[in-house]
């Protein structure tokens, strides 16, 4: 599915000395001219790389097992298997893919949906000219990347102190400590064991104990399962759901 032009652009960055490789991205959307159009516009940029395409879930996986891109974009509404399956598939098989999910649908409970799935960003396609390099950028750095409108929603969720439509919580956060807690949310929000222990003044090991402690509370498995809890308690942190903290550039 890899295309020889595109191959070719990547060998020739490589030789060109480049230390950075591009970004490979996987397109699955059931629409061919849809998908044709993304390839279009992501051949543009020089630092992704589309290697390949999908019509449906069940070939996003398929394609995610053998080219192992780095980003996946995938539709909801595919046949069969849709977007948000292949995602949780993808995560629970252990494959190295990020999935940013790229949809028309803008409610509530498709945003919950994904990311309780595993997908490291959600994009609404009104938004690809402007937003799409950014978001691949963003999803394949291991960074939380939010449609603004998205991002509105759960910002004025954290001023009401209500929480997203989600299924019940794991268990109640107030079997939390404060340390517990704060490890989950940045941890939800795509922060490494060390960016969290430079925030919070802990050694990463500390980090990695606190947050196995709080999995362990809340009887999860996953981190899709914390993202969950999270947004069921409402404890995406509203001082850090920055706009540079959504698209990866907190400091």
């Amino acid at each position: 599915m890899a295309l020889s032009e595109q191959v070719d652009r990547e060998m020739e960055t490589m030789a060109s000395g480049s230390e950075r490789r591009p970004i490979r991205v996987l397109v699955a959307d059931d629409h061919p001219i849809l998908r044709a159009g993304l390839r279009v516009l992501l051949s543009r940029k020089s630092s992704l790389i589309v290697v390949g395409e999908a019509g449906d879930g069940r070939e996003a996986l398929e394609a995610c097992r053998e080219l192992k891109p780095d980003v996946a974009v995938l539709d909801i509404a595919m046949p069969g298997m849709d977007g948000v399956e292949a995602c949780r598939a993808i995560g629970e098989e252990g494959l190295p893919t990020k999935v940013l999910i790229l949809t028309m649908f803008d409610g509530e409970e498709h945003l919950v949906r994904s990311l309780a799935a595993g997908a490291r960003g959600f994009l609404l396609k009104g938004a690809v000219d402007t937003d799409l390099e950014e978001a691949i950028r963003v999803v394949a750095g291991g960074n939380l990347f939010l449609d603004g409108r998205m991002a509105g929603l759960v910002f004025r969720r954290a001023e009401t102190d209500g929480p997203l439509l989600t299924p019940p919580p794991l268990a109640s956060g107030e079997d939390l400590s404060e340390r517990e807690r704060a490890v989950v949310q940045f941890t939800v929000l795509g922060f490494t064991s060390r960016e969290i222990g430079e925030r919070l003044h802990l050694s990463p090991k500390t980090v990695e104990t606190y947050r196995a402690r709080a999995m362990q509370t809340l009887g999860a498995e996953r981190r899709s399962d914390l993202i969950r809890f999270a947004l069921s308690e409402g404890i995406f942190p509203a001082a850090e759901l920055t706009a540079a903290t959504l698209r990866g550039d907190a400091q």
